[in-house]
């Protein structure tokens, strides 16, 4: 079950779940919409106050279990002059 899917289902608004997660509203709309992965900790959280019905696997995909890394430039790779 996908976290919109939850929302609905249980008549949870948006903008209490975040509060429950200590995040803001756009961020839980932007991982419902696919904009953004949670990170490993608020999937989790999800995970939890979900009681399992939202997983960790279904909310991060292939990253499921190991930390997002910044977006910055991969490590050891310099900038043309």
């Amino acid at each position: 079950m996908n976290l919109l899917e939850y929302l609905e289902k249980k008549d949870i608004r948006t903008e209490d779940f975040a509060r429950s997660l200590d995040v803001s509203a756009c961020l839980v709309w932007h991982i419902i919409s696919g904009r953004r992965k949670p990170s490993e900790t608020t999937a989790r959280r999800i995970e939890e106050l979900t009681n399992g019905m939202v997983t960790l696997t279904e909310l991060r995909g292939k990253d499921a279990g190991k930390e997002m890394r910044g977006r910055g430039r991969k490590p050891g790779r310099k900038r043309k002059p």
